[in-house]
């Protein structure tokens, strides 16, 4: 496509977004492949479901096996997407800014009661996007290797 975008922004700013999204949504389907695999037909009742919803399920499916030693991974890792659902709200849910200098720059305004303003960096969103990848390798280990296979 060739068509020069009128909104400013910097290439390197896009590409942090574009690699958190995307880190996000292989976490996100690692989850509900995991969620699937405790709960077969799982997968197919996720469609019109927030990351939220799915998180509450994740955490709730967590709880069922008996191997403590699975039981605890599956409870770290649903709590640990939990949080990461958080953040990733507060980023794509940011609203546009300019920063000092003319940037162009997102912001979560934060929650009453619960946070300060946040400007987004591009190195927070790296940061982030790395969170994602680190929780995506976990959940991939379980799915692959912690969990029973089905037939």
């Amino acid at each position: 496509m060739s068509y020069d975008f009128r909104i400013p922004v910097e290439a390197a700013y896009l590409s942090a977004l574009g690699r958190a999204t995307y880190n996000f949504t292989y976490l996100e389907w690692g989850i509900v492949w995991i969620a699937e695999r405790l709960r077969p037909g799982y997968a197919n009742t996720v469609r019109g479901k927030t990351a939220g919803d799915i998180a509450k399920d994740f955490e709730r499916l967590s709880k069922q096996p008996t191997d403590s030693g699975l039981k605890a991974r599956l409870t770290s890792l649903a709590s640990n997407f939990q949080a990461l659902v958080e953040r990733r709200n507060g980023l794509i849910h940011a609203n546009p800014m300019t920063a000092d200098g003319g940037a162009q720059r997102l912001r979560d305004p934060g929650k009453p009661g619960k946070r300060d303003v946040f400007e987004w960096a591009e190195t927070d969103i790296l940061e982030l996007a790395h969170k994602f990848e680190l929780a995506a390798i976990d959940a991939n280990e379980i799915f692959h290797k912690a969990l029973p296979q089905q037939k």
